[in-house]
């Protein structure tokens, strides 16, 4: 029997972890669906050289097919770190290329897909394959089966040529196909106005909550905090950019650094920075929470953070957020954080600082400041 963290496929043999590391759950760094495309491709494509790899969480497939030097295209840089992370543990020399996802794809001779968690993105990903690569090119996806709506399916079919599906196995399902070719590049920003703020916002394909205004971001504008006398700011976790270009608008003094680790939010936050002329006032910045930022070096951090990683719901990632921005505030410096009531935040919160002040709530959501 394997190890909990060792991948055995016809490629190779792997220890894999999952990145950030948490000890509080179990699941491992790859599911059947990694399994069952690693098994398919070991039969029809394994002498296939650079391969494009999409949406490879923890380097599974781009590990087991490292000595096909495959490309890897990923919208987060947890798993960009995650599969460096785990290229050290197994000690391979080898040269996998890691893409961001707005960038431009090389020339390939198929491609593979982790499904990933929206169907916006899932488009995207297969607009991008049918403009940059020739039509006839194999493209080979996996999901695990209870991911798979019959929206994905109707995209499927809708962009790719002569389409199966295999028979589920262990939970799992591939979907193949052949690109189309000769698409137009697919539109990666949109602008539209968000009434509550005046503000012009960006949607890209991967932000969260494109299209609209999520409730949690919702009742924060209702109850923002004075932020007069604050000089740095941090919107953690920023997507769109929302709560930081709403403190830019209402305090002149302020310099925001807006931190995601999805390249879709960056660039959607980007497009907003310079559509409200604040670009001498924001920093940007792709990362996995504030790794990399000093001690005691800002005045605020607002945050909304996610409740999920992927498709694996849990709060590990606020937990870091929470560890973060403690280490990172000034003495005198707050924490805005909302979150649902029953997540409980405050209690995570209470292992990071020593004050920590309910400033609104309701039924669904609580605003909390948190402080030395």
């Amino acid at each position: 029997m394997n190890a909990p963290n060792q991948l055995t496929s016809p490629f190779d043999t792997l220890q894999l972890e999952r990145l950030p590391r948490d000890n509080s759950h179990t699941l491992r760094a790859w599911d059947a669906a990694d399994e069952y495309l690693l098994q398919y491709l070991h039969e029809h494509f394994n002498e296939t050289q650079q391969p494009l790899i999409f949406n490879d969480n923890f380097g599974a497939l781009s590990l087991s097919l490292h000595q096909q030097n495959p490309t890897t295209i990923n919208d987060s840089f947890v798993s960009q770190q995650a599969t460096l992370t785990n290229q050290q543990i197994n000690q391979l020399d080898t040269n996998i290329q890691q893409l961001d996802s707005v960038s431009a794809l090389p020339p390939a001779p198929l491609a593979i897909i982790k499904l990933p968690k929206n169907t916006r993105y899932f488009e995207f990903q297969l607009q991008m394959l049918n403009h940059y690569l020739p039509a006839g090119t194999p493209v080979a996806i996996g999901a695990m089966v209870k991911y798979l709506s019959s929206n994905f399916f109707k995209l499927f079919e809708q962009h790719l040529e002569n389409t199966t599906t295999t028979l589920a196995k262990k939970k799992a399902r591939l979907l193949l196909g052949f690109t189309r070719g000769g698409a137009k590049k697919p539109t990666l920003a949109i602008a539209r106005q968000q009434p509550e703020t005046g503000l012009t916002v960006f949607d890209t394909p991967n932000v969260f909550a494109a299209g609209k205004l999520d409730q949690g971001s919702r009742f924060f504008l209702q109850h923002f905090p004075d932020l007069s006398d604050t000089e740095s700011a941090i919107d953690l976790g920023c997507g769109n950019g929302l709560l930081g270009l709403t403190a830019l608008k209402k305090h002149p003094q302020l310099h925001m650094s807006f931190v995601d680790e999805s390249c879709h939010a960056i660039y959607a936050t980007r497009c907003a920075v310079k559509a409200m002329d604040v670009a001498e006032r924001a920093t940007l910045q792709q990362n996995h929470c504030l790794q990399g930022f000093e001690k005691h070096s800002v005045d605020a951090v607002l945050c909304n953070p996610p409740f999920h990683q992927q498709q694996a719901v849990g709060i590990q990632i606020a937990r870091q957020m929470f560890r973060d921005s403690a280490r990172v505030l000034k003495p005198s410096g707050k924490l805005y954080i909302i979150g649902n009531r029953h997540l409980g935040y405050h209690l995570e919160l209470k292992k990071h600082f020593k004050q920590v002040k309910t400033l609104a709530s309701d039924k669904k959501f609580v605003l909390w400041a948190a402080h030395s």
